[in-house]
């Protein structure tokens, strides 16, 4: 690995068309700093990699254990508002069979109550029939009386 000590102390052989001695040295320190730079950086970063890679790395294994851990509370969760749901559809459909139940006797008596007024007011008509013929008859019986005396 280059150090920024290897980049400050190279040196180069020089020619007669080389190139400026001055531009290259002053290139060469303002690349050893940026270098110095980046492996402070690097050696501050590697420890908090290696503390990473030991607290936050997981095993697949423990992913897919967790992840089946939280299915499974998926599941249960839903199935109990399911069965909850259940119950109470239950709840309320018995309190809808015992009103039309309710209703249905409701009906019955009041069918029953209506048939008594019917057979009571057709018994009503046949007693007034029967008067008027009675009736009748007492006044024909009377006008023969009449006609014989």
């Amino acid at each position: 690995m280059i150090k920024p000590s290897d980049i400050l102390e190279r040196e180069f052989n020089k020619t007669f068309r080389g190139y400026d001695t001055v531009e290259v040295r002053y290139f060469l320190e303002m690349l050893a700093e940026e270098f110095k730079k980046l492996e402070e950086r690097l050696q501050e970063l590697e420890p908090l990699e290696r503390e990473k890679g030991k607290n936050g790395t997981k095993s697949i294994k423990e992913i897919m254990k967790e992840a089946a851990e939280k299915a499974a509370r998926v599941v249960f969760d839903a199935e109990k508002v399911a069965t909850e749901a259940l119950s109470a559809a239950r709840k309320e459909k018995s309190k809808i069979e015992n009103s039309i139940m309710e209703l249905k006797h409701d009906r019955d008596k009041l069918v029953h109550a209506l048939r008594q007024v019917i057979n009571n007011q057709t018994d009503l008509i046949k007693i007034l029939e029967g008067d008027v013929t009675e009736f009748e008859k007492d006044i024909l019986d009377e006008g023969s009386i009449s006609q014989e005396a």
